[in-house]
């Protein structure tokens, strides 16, 4: 689990990036996020997000609805 409070405005966020270098070592394969703005709120920093998340096959969804990357 992984719990970040701060800004998604940055990636220098602990939790954040304990979680990307997870990501990309294949240590799970689904994000359950409470809406998007908790993971990106600047573009650049969703691109990077995404290409973490394609490259590894990792599912992402928001309990708002608004993503469901397998659907």
């Amino acid at each position: 689990m992984y719990v970040d409070v701060e800004s998604g405005t940055t990636d220098k966020r602990v939790s954040f990036k304990r979680m990307n270098d997870d990501a990309e070592k294949g240590k799970f394969d689904c994000i359950l996020a409470k809406e998007l703005s908790r993971i990106a709120r600047n573009g650049e920093l969703a691109y990077k997000i995404k290409r973490v998340l394609l490259s590894n096959n990792i599912h992402y969804i928001t309990l708002d609805g608004a993503i469901n990357s397998r659907m």
